[in-house]
């Protein structure tokens, strides 16, 4: 499922009009020339070699994360849904190291 984190100090969250407009802009940022729209029944197809290059970086250079169920569920089937969720498990889990360097 994916997700996304919204933050915009401009529409304010306890007015009555804020769900309609957080609903334009997502629906904006979407649809907005350049958005990639990802087909969901690519989910089961394997891994890409660029998942796999990533995935091949990530854990070298963050070994612990070899220890996530991300991991061993994209070990024991390498497919894109697995892949795309343990790349995003592992950066969000090295941020703090990520943003350092």
């Amino acid at each position: 499922m994916p997700r996304l984190i919204f933050k915009c100090p401009y529409i304010k969250g306890k007015s009555k009009r804020a769900p309609a407009h957080l609903k334009n802009m997502v629906n904006y940022i979407a649809t907005r020339d350049g958005a990639e729209r990802i087909d969901p029944g690519n989910k089961n197809l394997p891994a890409t070699e660029k998942q796999k290059e990533l995935i091949e970086q990530l854990t070298r250079e963050f070994p612990l994360s070899r220890g996530l169920f991300e991991y061993s569920d994209f070990m024991q089937a390498p497919t894109q849904e697995n892949a795309s969720e343990f790349i995003t498990r592992a950066l969000e889990d090295n941020l703090n190291h990520i943003e350092n360097d």
